[in-house]
């Protein structure tokens, strides 16, 4: 790196460009608006769509600090993997828990 930058400076800025979170925000909450004036009687859905999205960029920033930090493929397909099972896990235990909606429902 020839410009003055820390390394901090240069992750930080790498992270908020590559998980385009502008979009990603702007699409989770047009989704969450639309959940909600779609059908308004189903407010267990919204809260199980923020945990989803908010599980998504998760992985997502894990994923890109892990290539930055370590600059190695088998790394990052590693933490991608991670990544994608752990969407399915955490989808699995928010959506049956036994006091919520979504538990009713998914029975």
């Amino acid at each position: 790196m020839s410009l003055p930058v820390s390394y901090r400076e240069y992750s930080t800025a790498k992270i908020w460009k590559s998980a385009h979170l502008r979009p990603f925000l702007v699409h989770s909450v047009a989704g969450s608006v639309a959940l909600i004036v779609a059908a308004p009687t189903i407010h267990g859905l919204f809260a199980f769509t923020v945990i989803m999205a908010v599980e998504i960029l998760t992985s997502t920033c894990l994923m890109i600090a892990v290539a930055l930090v370590t600059e190695s493929k088998g790394w990052t397909i590693s933490a991608m993997m991670v990544g994608n099972l752990g969407i399915n896990v955490v989808g699995y235990i928010v959506a049956h828990v036994p006091g919520s909606r979504m538990g009713c429902l998914a029975r």
